[in-house]
């Protein structure tokens, strides 16, 4: 596995009130592992014992390049997120994810969502991705939704 970010593996952690501006991130993991992971805040978030991750009041601007020979998840606040919440967060972000030989999966505000709240997030700027004959999947809030995805916006 590879983890681009600025934290790599968020365990049960607790991110508030974090900006980034100007922010980058250039990958390029040709491993036989299974998934790249690739966010301007952190690769990944994930639950700990019961314990999910939680971003809140967070935001981050700039670009993401990534070129992967498997999985490559991107996405402008967080590569992948597992049980955790990401609320009142937004992203500004280019974001351009390819991979050689498997799924891509690229959103404005995390690339692969499983199971995770998502509430009052917003995110824009440009998406692109491409796969070698697999599956790629983009969109402005998330990638790809594996699970249940709870989208709360405002009224």
């Amino acid at each position: 596995m590879q983890i681009c970010w600025s934290f790599a593996n968020l365990e049960a952690a607790k991110i508030k009130n974090l900006g980034l501006e100007s922010a980058a991130v250039y990958l390029k993991y040709m491993g036989d592992d299974q998934i790249a992971y690739a966010g301007l805040l952190a690769g990944y978030v994930a639950e700990n014992a019961g314990d999910g991750g939680y971003i809140d009041f967070c935001y981050a601007k700039g670009k993401i390049n990534t070129f992967t020979a498997k999985q490559n998840d991107s996405g402008g606040l967080v590569g992948g997120i597992n049980r955790g919440t990401i609320a009142n967060s937004y992203a500004d972000v280019t974001i351009d994810a390819r991979s050689r030989d498997n799924y891509s999966y690229a959103g404005g505000l995390v690339g692969l969502s499983n199971r995770a709240a998502v509430i009052n997030n917003y995110a824009f700027g440009s998406i692109s991705g491409a796969g070698n004959g697999a599956r790629v999947t983009i969109g402005g809030i998330a990638g790809l939704n594996a699970g249940w995805l709870s989208i709360i916006m405002p009224m």
